[in-house]
């Protein structure tokens, strides 16, 4: 497992592992749309990736050098903090700062005929209140795993639907020098490294913030482990295609 700072560290480094380390992948579809088989929908992948962030504060300096080197992201500092807070206050669908910074994107990938998303967040993130109570009572707990990836709503929909690329974030609260600290465990099946991967990992750090913060311990490292990290050749600036 790779250790990193930071976030601004962890973007350079893992654009150039996948830069120089990925393998060339086509996958015919994104969700449930069909791709053509053409070089800029080739992707080149990292498999079962992981490391560690020791220090996530960073994450708006990290979101802005990834827009000036990945014109082609989605994520923006303003768009990040608007679907965080929807993320945490309450169930709803479509999930409005979705369609307000992404409409284009969400209109071909993710809405459904009804303008509804297959599933959101904020739908899924509802136990989290439950799962803080559960390490205020008992701190220690391995058990406090809040999942988004749910088998009995998602399985029938694979090939079909949108499913989640998050699985879960299990939060745990261990010592260390400085007194307990809130470590955060974030798995994804998937993750578009240039469109995706620093609203993800921005989303899990204001996650970890925010339990902290409502624990009233500090914060402890990001640990994220992705299945499949890859990166579209069409979304890779020319210069960094190593």
């Amino acid at each position: 497992m790779r250790v990193f700072a930071n976030m601004r560290e962890a973007a350079n480094e893992i654009a150039r592992e996948i830069a120089t380390r990925g393998v060339r992948v086509f996958v015919p579809s994104v969700q449930h749309v069909k791709l053509e088989e053409r070089e800029e929908n080739v992707t080149k992948e990292l498999l079962c990736y992981s490391y560690k962030i020791i220090d996530t504060s960073d994450w708006r300096e990290m979101v802005k050098w990834f827009r000036e080197t990945f014109p082609k992201t989605l994520a923006s500092e303003e768009f990040i903090e608007e679907w965080f807070k929807e993320r945490i206050s309450g169930p709803k669908n479509p999930e409005l700062s979705l369609l307000k910074y992404n409409r284009e994107y969400w209109e071909k990938y993710g809405l459904e005929d009804d303008g509804r998303f297959s599933y959101t967040y904020s739908e899924r993130m509802v136990y989290l209140p439950l799962l803080i109570d559960e390490l205020k009572r008992n701190p220690r707990s391995r058990q406090v795993v809040l999942t988004i990836f749910e088998t009995s709503r998602d399985l029938t929909n694979i090939g079909k639907r949108r499913i989640p690329c998050s699985l879960l974030y299990q939060l745990i609260v261990r010592p260390s020098l400085e007194g307990d600290e809130l470590w955060l465990v974030y798995v994804q099946r998937s993750c578009d490294f240039i469109k995706f991967w620093p609203i993800d990992v921005s989303c899990a750090a204001l996650l970890k913030q925010y339990v902290a913060n409502l624990l009233g311990i500090k914060e402890g490292p990001l640990v994220h482990f992705v299945t499949s990290l890859h990166a579209f050749i069409g979304d890779i600036p020319k210069e960094r295609r190593w």
